[in-house]
C-alpha cells in the first residue's frame, strides 16, 4: 500500500487524476500519451473518447470511440457512451444505431432508456396518415374536367 504512493505517476494514472478533477483536455493528453504506447488498451480508448466528449471535440471523441470499436466491436457499454457522444454531437441518426447495437448485443435496459428518451425528444419520422377520401384533382384538372361537363349537354343536344 505506502509503494503506491511513492510510485512515479504513468500517462495512465495521469489521465485519471485530471479526469477526477474534470480537466478533460489534460485528461486526454494524458490518455494520449499512454496509448502511444499501449495501442491496444480497449479501456483507455474508450476514456479518450469520453473526455473528448465531455470537451466538446466530437470528431476526436468519434475517432477514439472507432478504434475502441476495432479492438472490442460488441461492447455494449462502448457502443452506449458512443451513442451518447453522437448524441451531443447532434448526429440523431448515428446515435439511434448505436444505441439499437448496444441494445441488441446484451439487452441492457440503459440503450432502451437511451433510445426511449431519444424517440421522445425526436421521434423518428413518421409517414402521413393516409386520408380516406382522395384528394382533389389540381385546379387544371378541375377546369378541364367543368370544360367537358358544359360541353357534353350541348354535344347530346346537337346529335338529336
Amino acid at each position: 500500500m505506502i509503494g503506491k504512493l511513492f510510485q512515479k505517476p504513468t500517462p495512465r494514472r495521469l489521465g485519471n487524476r485530471a479526469r477526477d478533477k474534470g480537466r478533460w483536455a489534460d485528461a486526454a493528453d494524458h490518455y494520449r500519451q499512454h496509448l502511444a504506447d499501449d495501442s491496444q488498451d480497449f479501456a483507455i480508448w474508450v476514456q479518450l473518447g469520453h473526455m473528448l466528449t465531455q470537451a466538446q471535440d466530437y470528431p476526436a471523441a468519434d475517432a477514439a470511440y472507432a478504434r475502441a470499436s476495432e479492438l472490442r466491436a460488441d461492447d455494449a457499454d462502448l457502443l452506449l457512451c458512443w451513442g451518447r457522444s453522437r448524441r451531443l454531437a447532434g448526429d440523431i441518426g448515428r446515435a439511434r444505431d448505436l444505441y439499437g447495437l448496444s441494445l441488441a448485443s446484451d439487452g441492457n435496459p440503459h440503450a432502451a432508456n437511451a433510445l426511449a428518451l431519444l424517440d421522445a425528444e425526436v421521434p423518428p419520422p413518421v409517414p402521413p396518415p393516409s386520408s380516406p377520401h382522395p384528394a382533389p384533382p389540381p385546379p387544371a384538372a378541375r377546369r378541364r374536367s367543368r370544360s367537358r361537363r358544359k360541353a357534353s349537354p350541348s354535344r347530346r343536344r346537337g346529335r338529336r
